[in-house]
Formats: C-alpha cells, sequence, structure tokens
C-alpha cells in the first residue's frame, strides 16, 4: 500500500490524497482499500469529503 498527496499541495485548507496497492486478487486488492478508507474517516472524519475505490 502506498500514499500521495496528488493535488493541492500548495493550499493548506485542502489536500486530495491517492491510495494505490497492486495484487491479483481483486476482492481483497478492495477490501484493503476500503479499510484504508474507513480508518482515514475514523481518524479524521471532518475532513474527509469524497471517495472513490477504482480497480484497474
Amino acid at each position: 500500500v502506498s500514499v500521495s498527496e496528488v493535488d493541492h499541495q500548495d493550499l493548506w485548507q485542502r489536500s486530495q490524497l491517492s491510495v494505490v496497492t497492486v495484487g491479483s486478487d481483486e476482492g481483497f486488492l478492495e477490501r484493503m482499500l476500503q479499510e484504508a478508507a474507513q480508518e482515514a474517516e475514523r481518524l479524521s472524519p471532518e475532513c474527509m469529503i469524497q471517495c472513490n475505490i477504482e480497480i484497474v
């Protein structure tokens, strides 16, 4: 799992993060990304505005 700030680096009031992982089991990858999103929301619920999970 890797996390990176991918947009709005010049604004302290806003941020866009990407969380990525690589693997062959789509179900496992989706669960892992959902857990990462849930943890981010648990740690800072007022900051989580939108979450998109995409499997490519």
